[in-house]
């Protein structure tokens, strides 16, 4: 579904409870400030298999503190099983 300012589609549909149903291993990031969902919002998700990686910044902490981001990746990969 496309997404528009007007229409956010299911942008706004909490998906969360799905989350348990998840199978395979999950990197969640979240950043310590994030105004657009929240800093917490991540404690809601039930991903069996999952690792959280709490950054600096906001909802964009992928930019805003890219080198944490990058480790939180290769430390989350190297955990996979081979």
């Amino acid at each position: 579904q496309r997404m528009f300012a007007g229409h956010p589609g299911r942008y706004i549909e909490d998906l969360t409870a799905g989350t348990a149903e998840v199978e395979a291993p999950v990197l969640v990031v979240a950043g310590d400030a994030d105004h657009v969902v929240g800093p917490s919002h991540h404690t809601t998700f039930r991903y069996p298999r999952q690792t959280v990686a709490v950054l600096r910044g906001a909802h964009m902490a992928f930019y805003e503190d890219a080198e944490a981001f990058d480790r939180a990746i290769a430390a989350f990969a190297k955990a996979l099983p081979r």
